[in-house]
């Protein structure tokens, strides 16, 4: 799989995830998932888009 299309799939597996800890923390789903989205990044090590 190309790592645009794995690091699509990997926020898209963890957006229940994300909504669970969002009610927890109390920030919203949108945020955990920008949050989860650069960890991914960072890991797969897509470069950043401006």
């Amino acid at each position: 799989l190309p790592k645009e299309k794995l690091l699509e799939l990997a926020v898209v597996a963890l957006i229940p995830f994300a909504q669970f800890i969002s009610a927890i923390a109390e920030v919203s789903a949108e945020e955990m998932a920008q949050g989860l989205r650069e960890v991914f990044t960072k890991i797969i090590g897509k470069p950043e888009e401006s």
